[in-house]
């Protein structure tokens, strides 16, 4: 969530209350999936507006552990629901440096066996429902040396799982 076009976007905000020590975004995860094997480990974020207080929760399934919360004073536009989810990724080096891999340091291209994924894409309509993003309404936007890095979108495929996006790349010098 990006606070009043501040340019702050994860849990170093300025006015995040975190309410546990545990869970926390940046924290090191384990087990972790392998390149290879179908079987994946999850991690699943979630961020909805409790509807008494207005306020944007971040939690963890599947026990649906929230941990922090951005008070919705710092969203004069988010103050009944969102009308559009933005997801994004993005890696830093410093001048000279190679870049670093994503997700799985391989390209979309070689699928859920091997690629960095996102899945089971939903929002909170303003009823407060979890529902399916509509493929019809999805835009994806992609830049850079898409030899470093890319990005698959799989719309709708009537079975599990039912929309995802495949991420990832190696990285490198000419990045």
């Amino acid at each position: 969530m990006q606070a009043g076009g501040s340019g702050c976007y994860n849990v170093h905000c300025p006015g995040f209350v975190q309410v546990k020590s545990k869970p926390y975004l940046g924290m090191i995860l384990s087990p972790v999936s392998s390149i290879g094997s179908f079987k994946k480990w999850a991690f699943v974020p979630t961020i909805k507006q409790d509807k008494v207080t207005g306020h944007w929760w971040l939690c963890i399934f599947p026990k649906l552990r929230c941990f922090g919360y951005f008070p919705k004073e710092l969203f004069s536009h988010l103050s009944s629901g969102a009308s559009i989810v933005r997801y994004g990724g993005e890696t830093y080096t410093p001048p000279g440096m190679v870049s670093p891999p994503m997700g799985s340091g391989r390209l979309p291209q070689e699928r859920f066996k091997n690629s960095g994924f996102i899945e089971k894409i939903e929002i909170i309509n303003s009823e407060y429902n979890q529902i399916d993003i509509n493929p019809r309404n999805m835009k994806i936007n992609k830049d850079g040396n898409l030899s470093c890095y890319d990005l698959i979108y799989r719309g709708y495929e009537g079975s599990y799982p039912r929309q995802a996006f495949l991420y990832g790349g190696p990285g490198g010098r000419s990045c």
